[in-house]
């Protein structure tokens, strides 16, 4: 092999800044893998939860981080069939069509081992696992096609694969614009929804929902004002993704009988969901959405004839780019939510 070695973000230690591991050698393929060289990145919020250990104890230290991104094959297995040498590709955590593989070890000049899983993307070049990988569909942008592997997959996937299509006077409320929930309105507006309500607290994302034609409702006064600005009637959809628990129970108190809560987001380990069961029993139901129930190898392609049809929305994405060397920096914006999405140009 002719390019340069491995050059990695790793966590060595919860709490802690990334660090940038260089001079990673390249092991041998094995079957069902792909090795990619990584064109841009993005940070979710998954990652910014391993980071501060709030998924519970990591066994895997030191690792690799990143489950999104694009990217170009450099390599694959033999047995590998859905992609060939040059494609590009959108790199995606939800599994799709080929091998799944099992997460590897990687070696750095002095013998240390670093834990790498299925699908790692803070790094120049990574293996891959067939099954977390699709072929970039044509007509789509190598920067808007790195947030196709999460943010698009689950905050545009479970509006657009949840709502019954033609059904304009349907009520819908959005908790947490952040980049999930970002997608989840311009999904809506995709769908011409007429009647759909923001939570967000950020006055900077409130502008952008009212730009884009939603109401915003005060959490303190939620229930109230949904009566006084939807007919009287709560909500019939109510889509969460801010990642508290306490937020989950709020989408569901405000959805009616008839209604469907849909959470996307990860609470800290010890957050425990309360919710009334005699609200399940008068007819209210709520679901877990792994990845906005979207299918990537038939999804993306419709997706992205949708978004390129309604590319008036994107313009309030306003993401902000950084080069590698700032991927900490990129982080650091992220968890504090100075920016709803950043790009890392790898």
């Amino acid at each position: 092999m002719t390019q340069e070695k491995i050059n990695a973000y790793i966590l060595k230690k919860n709490n802690s800044k990334l660090k940038l591991v260089k001079d990673l050698y390249f092991p041998k393929l094995k079957k069902g893998q792909i090795l990619v060289e990584l064109i841009y990145t993005t940070v979710c919020g998954s990652q910014i939860m391993e980071i501060k250990g709030k998924r519970g104890r990591d066994k895997y230290l030191p690792h690799g981080l990143g489950h999104e991104g694009t990217a170009k094959v450099i390599k694959t297995a033999s047995d590998v069939k859905k992609v060939k040498k040059k494609d590009k590709i959108i790199l995606t955590w939800i599994k799709s069509r080929g091998n799944n593989c099992g997460g590897i070890k990687i070696k750095d000049k002095k013998n240390k081992k670093y834990n790498f899983g299925p699908i790692t993307t803070f790094s120049n070049f990574s293996i891959i696992s067939e099954n977390r990988c699709v072929k970039k569909p044509k007509g789509l942008s190598d920067e808007l096609a790195a947030f196709f592997g999460c943010s698009i997959s689950t905050g545009f996937g479970v509006v657009y694969n949840t709502i019954p299509k033609k059904k304009s006077n349907i009520s819908i409320g959005i908790f947490g614009l952040g980049s999930v929930g970002f997608f989840s309105l311009i999904a809506a507006k995709c769908l011409r929804l007429k009647n759909i309500f923001v939570f967000e607290k950020d006055p900077n994302r409130k502008k952008i929902a009212k730009k884009l034609g939603a109401q915003i409702i005060n959490i303190k006064n939620a229930k109230r004002e949904i009566l006084k600005k939807n007919n009287n009637r709560l909500l019939d959809y109510c889509y969460e993704s801010a990642g508290y628990a306490k937020t989950i129970e709020k989408a569901f108190d405000l959805i009616n009988l008839n209604g469907k809560c849909f959470t996307t987001s990860h609470p800290a380990e010890k957050e425990i969901l309360k919710i009334n069961p005699h609200e399940l029993i008068k007819g209210k139901k709520i679901f877990g959405s792994w990845g906005g129930y979207t299918q990537p190898e038939t999804d993306f392609v419709k997706f992205t004839r949708i978004l390129n049809k309604n590319r008036k929305y994107l313009r309030f994405l306003k993401n902000k780019k950084y080069n590698f060397n700032q991927l900490n920096d990129a982080i650091f914006d992220f968890s504090k939510n100075k920016i709803i999405k950043p790009l890392i140009k790898c």
